[in-house]
């Protein structure tokens, strides 16, 4: 462990670990049964449209979520544009969704003609609830409300179900880091008009690349369906339809990931209450809670940096700790309504505090299958040691900056 601040690698010093710890979970399969069902794929000369394996994962998920459609595309970007058109919802008219997200769950409404009215968030829960879009309701041209269940935590579902019965305003979900999650032992994939997940390689069940749709609604099942594949059922019509086949090679990716899946939660479980129990005492920092009356997949360990408690600052901290080849990664920078194309528009008008106020404070630490219980112990003795030398690192960021200046 570091003795002075000089041993920091910022300063010049040893890094503390040789190979890069990263956020995402990175479950990789094992190689030989991933190349069997490689070799089946090709014996079958069958790579794409909805093909053997395809529909095996489907099944898989539908039984994970407790949904009786699970419509599997190309990614989870694009599941939510799908969603969004299948509900035909009217061009150019507004849906609420929070700003404090990845950047694509807002653009993949502009794809489908969409405009965002951006909404605030709890600033415990980080996701919206009936009183942070409560007053954006007054605008008549709200066609629906997206919800993001971040870090798996849910939304304030309840009360937007009573808001979809009060207004007629169809709610959906951005399910993207809650796949397998519940509230109250019920599936989150079950709340709301549909919901959609992403399989891409960082998560917890992946595909290398991919995402899902869920609905137990059938004939918004066949609308996704259809559009999903150049309009190619025959039980419903879309004006509008896509390309976005998930293929044989993602399902044979996404089977053995799905097998895996409780192992891999108990795990992530596992690194999670070990951050939380070695960071404990840190002022300043403290780690985003789950939902206690929720079932999650823990794939995310995030945590909050209170820059006057702590002594740095969110952004000096992660600088620090990647010299270390510990990959921290702050969220969401920027905001979606001061990111490109949203900043120069009028929905960027609002204020949004608790929005503003977590892009400075939020931060991840390194949580998946290459991360060790040493690791973790290790990089959370050095946190303590950033936390108790803060005023010296400063002092020195400081007369380095000075003298660089000159």
């Amino acid at each position: 462990m570091k003795k002075s601040i000089n041993e920091l690698a910022f300063f010049g010093g040893t890094p503390l670990f040789d190979i890069l710890l990263p956020v995402g979970q990175i479950n990789i399969p094992e190689y030989e049964r991933f190349e069997a069902l490689m070799n089946d794929v090709f014996d079958r000369k069958y790579y794409a449209n909805h093909g053997k394996l395809t529909l095996e994962f489907e099944d898989k998920f539908s039984e994970l979520s407790g949904m009786k459609n699970s419509i599997a595309v190309t990614n989870g970007t694009v599941a939510i544009s799908i969603a969004a058109k299948a509900l035909n919802l009217p061009v150019k008219s507004k849906v609420i969704v929070p700003s404090f997200t990845f950047i694509g769950t807002v653009q993949a409404l502009t794809w489908a003609g969409l405009e965002p009215v951006f909404a605030d968030i709890d600033p415990e829960t980080h996701t919206i609830t009936y009183e942070t879009i409560a007053p954006l309701l007054k605008n008549k041209n709200i066609s629906a409300i997206l919800g993001v269940h971040l870090w798996g935590n849910p939304c304030d579902v309840e009360r937007l179900d009573e808001i979809e019965q009060q207004y007629g305003i169809p709610v959906f979900y951005d399910a993207a880091h809650a796949v397998g999650s519940a509230y109250k032992n019920k599936s989150l994939a079950s709340f709301g008009h549909c919901a959609t997940f992403s399989l891409h390689a960082t998560k917890v069940l992946q595909a290398a690349e991919g995402g899902v749709i869920c609905t137990d609604d059938d004939e918004l099942a066949e609308h996704i369906r259809n559009i999903r594949t150049y309009g190619r059922t025959k039980k419903v019509n879309d004006s509008m339809v896509f390309n976005a086949r998930f293929s044989e090679l993602q399902a044979a990716m996404a089977l053995l990931s799905i097998e895996k899946f409780p192992e891999y939660v108990t795990n992530n479980k596992h690194r999670y209450l070990l951050y939380k129990e070695k960071l404990k005492n840190i002022a300043g920092l403290s780690v985003i809670e789950y939902d206690e009356s929720m079932q999650g997949n823990y794939q995310y360990v995030v945590f909050r940096l209170n820059e006057e408690q702590f002594g740095l600052s969110r952004d000096l901290l992660v600088e620090v700790l990647s010299r270390e080849n510990i990959i921290a990664r702050k969220y969401f920078i920027p905001a979606a309504h001061k990111s490109v194309p949203y900043i120069n528009m009028e929905c960027a008008k609002v204020k949004l505090p608790n929005t503003e106020l977590l892009t400075q404070e939020v931060f991840q630490l390194p949580s998946g299958q290459i991360v060790t219980d040493e690791h973790i112990e290790r990089i959370c003795e050095l946190i303590s040691f950033i936390q108790q030398n803060a005023d010296a690192i400063k002092k020195n960021v400081e007369r380095e900056r000075q003298c660089s200046q000159k």
